[in-house]
């Protein structure tokens, strides 16, 4: 009898263990279905953020609109103060940034996404400039302040990969990169189909024409996504935009298109790979290395940026150049190649390229404090203030957000020791005393 009754409580004691330990299930699943997922909201993508920076006079800047002799040369003179360790900053335009200089007493808008640097070393840039004589530098002479400060951590590390059975006939890619004196590492389709992960030593990889001809190994698709996603990146080139059709699909269309040279137009975005100060309005050549030049075809996805839009492409509409955000990363179709340019398209093509060659992951947004007043008196801005705490959660409801994982699997593992704990103690029973009467 005593066996039974002991059953009859362990069985009811496992009932109720049992029901608390899916009444936990059911809430943490309602928790995971509540909490956006992180992947998903990586890959919708998000450009640059940018800093409040304030630069004293004597500022150097690098000017990269029709203030610069030589535009295409001040990358690659950037990309080796970067490897000196210069400290170099971008200001993204637009809107553009009104300056007062030594060049420019009177004041004037630079664009095209000028490069400063506030604590120069006389020395090493001199050592740099001497390499790239014709590049324009000049100085501040006023205090400014600008919002839209993009911080540049280092050289960016470039990868070329290049087709194994068509090393040097197509693309060609080391002929601009040479010119500006950056250096790059180069590796066949088929090295990195044997070693895909070596793609996350660069900072930019440029998939060159004809690359895997859009038949890449699973192992290399992912490869590259992950590269993307982690906050790499990515350039394909002519034909070898159909790789990014294979690893990135759905964003864009890639076709066949004409040999010959089309009106197109460029479009402004107030993000680093669309720094471009020229006309807007400008002729450009499909790619004259093969008979069968790539193109991108609309429509695209929303999510994607479009850079040269091209209204007259053999009578329909066509896109030489476009990018879209991949979680930290970006990926980037550039349906041409520079030397088959010249004059201002050369220009305008090249930077493009060029905007990525100085690209390296942006240091982190620091809270700025409020800067002492300049000579005129005026104070600098400051940072926001951080925003106020959300409101309580009504009683009885829980937090969604407030409750990590990680919690929630040791509070299951707390209900379900304490329980056994319980199991295993005898209850202590008050006895009550016999309190004897004398007559």
């Amino acid at each position: 009898m005593g066996l039974l009754m002991a059953c009859k409580k362990a069985k009811c004691r496992g009932l109720a263990l049992l029901k608390r330990t899916l009444a936990c299930a059911a809430l943490f699943l309602a928790l995971v279905v509540l909490i956006p997922s992180s992947a998903s909201a990586a890959e919708e993508g998000v450009f640059e953020r940018y800093e409040t920076m304030p630069f004293q006079p004597g500022t150097l800047v690098i000017p990269m609109d029709a203030g610069q002799k030589d535009v295409l040369s001040a990358f690659g003179f950037v990309h080796s103060l970067l490897r000196n360790g210069t400290a170099v900053q971008r200001i993204i335009t637009p809107p553009d940034l009104w300056l007062v200089t030594e060049a420019r007493p009177d004041g004037a808008n630079f664009s095209g996404g000028p490069f400063v640097i506030s604590e120069p070393n006389s020395t090493a840039i001199n050592a740099v400039h001497a390499l790239f004589p014709d590049v324009t530098v000049d100085a501040t002479k006023e205090t400014f302040v600008s919002t839209r400060v993009y911080s540049i951590l280092g050289p960016t590390k470039v990868l070329l990969i290049k087709p194994w059975s068509e090393y040097s006939r197509h693309g060609r890619t080391e002929l601009l990169l040479d010119s500006l004196r950056i250096p790059y590492a180069i590796r066949t389709t088929l090295e990195i189909d044997l070693r895909p992960d070596t793609m996350l030593d660069y900072d930019l990889i440029i998939d060159d024409d004809v690359g895997w001809d859009g038949t890449m190994s699973a192992k290399t698709t992912s490869m590259m996504r992950t590269a993307a996603f982690g906050g790499k990146n990515i350039i394909y080139t002519d034909k070898a935009m159909k790789d990014s059709a294979i690893a990135f699909p759905k964003m864009v269309t890639v076709v066949p298109g004409s040999l010959g040279a089309f009106d197109c137009r460029f479009v402004p975005h107030e993000e680093s790979p669309a720094q471009y100060s020229g006309p807007e309005n400008i002729s450009i050549r499909s790619s004259t290395n093969h008979i069968d030049p790539w193109i991108i075809r609309r429509p695209v996805s929303a999510k994607v940026r479009v850079l040269i839009d091209c209204e007259d492409y053999g009578g329909d509409y066509r896109i030489m150049a476009a990018y879209f955000a991949y979680g930290k990363g970006s990926v980037e179709m550039l349906a041409y190649h520079p030397e088959d340019q010249s004059g201002l398209s050369y220009i305008l093509t090249s930077v493009f390229y060029g905007n990525r060659f100085i690209q390296a992951p942006p240091a982190p947004v620091k809270a700025m404090m409020p800067p002492a007043p300049d000579g005129s008196g005026m104070p600098l801005p400051a940072a926001l203030p951080p925003p106020p705490p959300p409101p309580p959660p009504p009683p009885g409801l829980p937090v969604a957000t407030a409750i990590p994982a990680q919690y929630l699997f040791a509070g299951f593992a707390g209900i379900i020791m304490a329980d056994r704990l319980r199991s295993r103690v005898r209850p202590k029973i008050a006895l009550r005393q016999k309190h004897v009467v004398s007559a």
